[in-house]
């Protein structure tokens, strides 16, 4: 019921003239996502529920719920792609805008550590937003997308010098070997108060999937600018921490 009121107040504050419309979005982000959330799992739960009254599934738990939301969120990615033609034209613009803030931090940085950080994720966001924008950006004459042509065909002359390799997959296991370690420390600090290690591990996995089909639409389609999407590490670290305590309390305690 408190989505479709919040839903109702954007909807009344975008018309008005006489409000601040981003300063909103930002303080009410994080409770329509955390709703969303509860909401896919939910419609998760009595899909699992209707499916076994049928048939057996031969696992259970946060495993199935983690199984069916990779599901749906892959639909609803082709789905944005085949539609709009926006998802990867999107993140490939918000990976590349990073990376020039990254870039720029680089040049600025007399932290030797604070530097390395800022090398890494510029050589990642470069890389991961080339995937992205390779055969994705529309064939309109505008200056943005001009510069993002010239981006990508920067990138190819280095790619074709030999002095990079851009693989999808290899950008993948990168990520995966920063993120799952993250994951495993939170999941233990959970853990510690009699949760299994291993279904909170699976739950923030879950979650993480779960929030995308909630960023996608709000970052693509304006409802919030990415600076304000974009969470300390704290902040972020206590977030998901706050949403996997809640999921698991609602649906697997």
């Amino acid at each position: 019921m408190i989505l479709p009121i919040i839903a109702i107040f954007h909807l009344s504050i975008h018309k008005s003239r006489f409000t601040d419309a981003e300063s909103y979005m930002k303080r009410t982000y994080r409770i329509v996502e955390f709703l969303s959330i509860v909401l896919l799992f939910h419609l998760v739960d009595v899909s699992i529920s209707a499916l076994q009254s049928h048939i057996p599934l031969p696992i259970g738990g946060p495993l199935t719920f983690l199984i069916f939301i990779i599901i749906l969120t892959l639909i609803f990615i082709l789905f944005i792609e085949a539609v709009y033609k926006a998802y990867r034209l999107y993140w490939g613009t918000a990976l590349y805008t990073h990376a020039s803030s990254a870039n720029q931090n680089l040049k600025n940085q007399d932290d030797p550590v604070r530097a390395l950080v800022n090398f890494v994720i510029y050589n990642f966001a470069t890389q991961l937003a080339y995937v992205c924008l390779k055969d994705s950006i529309p064939d309109r004459e505008t200056e943005e997308l001009q510069d993002l042509r010239d981006f990508v065909d920067e990138v190819d002359g280095v790619i074709e010098s030999g002095q990079a390799d851009t693989s999808a997959l290899r950008l993948f296991l990168a990520a995966a070997v920063v993120v799952i370690p993250v994951f495993s420390i939170i999941a233990y600090m959970i853990s510690i108060v009699t949760i299994p290690f291993i279904d909170v591990l699976i739950i923030i996995f879950t979650i993480k999937v779960a929030k995308h089909n909630i960023e996608v639409p709000a970052l693509i389609f304006g409802t919030l600018s990415y600076p304000n999407f974009i969470q300390t590490n704290l902040r972020s670290l206590l977030t998901i921490s706050f949403y996997t305590v809640s999921i698991y309390w609602l649906f697997f305690s």
